[in-house]
């Protein structure tokens, strides 16, 4: 998601500056962002607003996963993968609160 915002942004931006002042009234660019750049600027937007939450998601995963090889065979038991795992998890899921608050 985050990728699709950099890109609709970019394409924005291109926009922006092919617009041409100089054949333009400035006080006419209102018009033309509402028309040419609103609708994507918006997308942009919710596309990164959504990308932040999925990825402290992604974060809180990659927690259990890179600390699972170091079990004793028995996963979720140990407290050496565990703790550690669960202390990115937490914080993750504090950082998804905060972002979603």
């Amino acid at each position: 998601l985050e990728l699709l915002a950099m890109l609709t942004c970019t394409v924005v931006l291109i926009a922006v500056l092919n617009y041409d002042c100089v054949r333009r009234r400035p006080h006419e660019f209102p018009v033309f962002w509402r028309i040419f750049c609103e609708e994507d600027w918006r997308r942009a937007y919710r596309l990164y607003a959504a990308g932040i939450p999925l990825f402290i998601v992604v974060l809180a995963h990659i927690g259990w996963i890179s600390y699972s090889k170091y079990s004793s065979g028995r996963p979720y038991r140990d407290v050496k993968t565990t703790a550690p795992a669960a202390a990115v998890s937490i914080i993750a899921l504090l950082s998804l609160a905060a972002w979603l608050y």
